[in-house]
């Protein structure tokens, strides 16, 4: 659930991106009152991932949208970024979008016993979630969800290409 701040930065930004195919996945503020760090996770409306150049460009129009609509008093700092492989699950669609991947949750009431869950994702309803975790089916309230994330299996990690570094001689 966005924090208050978190929400109307969020409002503010999403009609200006998604006009230009970009959609938020995730609006963080970090450090204190005084210098905020404004983190912003973006990827292309479609699921795909944003580069670099644009994620320099999306920095340049949050900066200025943010700019005249005085959304943070003074000085802030702001982190334009794409998820990576453990791309944070905020939205109910999210989970949806994600079904069959492996994923962590964490809940903020103990569910069967514990508070933490790594397993693929099997169903989504939009009022809860179900993982499956050693061959048991758990179902989660979103609002019970603190946090969660996409991660990797063991199987996807050892297809990773390895990185092979040369020595000059």
């Amino acid at each position: 659930m966005l924090e208050p701040l978190q929400n109307r930065i969020q409002q503010i930004l999403e009609p200006s991106l998604s006009a230009e195919g970009i959609s938020i996945v995730q609006v963080r503020l970090m450090g204190g009152q005084n210098r905020p760090t404004v983190q912003i996770m973006v990827e292309h409306s479609d699921g795909g991932r944003v580069t670099l150049d644009e994620c320099a460009k999306v920095s340049r129009s949050c900066g200025a949208i943010l700019d005249v609509e005085d959304a943070l008093s003074g000085a802030y700092v702001l982190e334009i970024s794409s998820p990576g492989i453990d791309r944070p699950l905020v939205k109910p669609e999210d989970y949806a979008k994600f079904l069959g991947q492996m994923a962590k949750i964490e809940t903020r009431h103990l569910i069967e016993g514990r508070k933490r869950f790594h397993g693929k994702l099997e169903r989504a309803d939009g009022e809860s979630v179900t993982i499956n975790q050693d061959n048991n089916s758990v179902a989660i309230p979103l609002m019970d969800i603190v946090s969660a994330k996409l991660a990797m299996s063991d199987t996807a990690l050892a297809k990773q290409p390895k990185k092979v570094i040369k020595k000059n001689s």
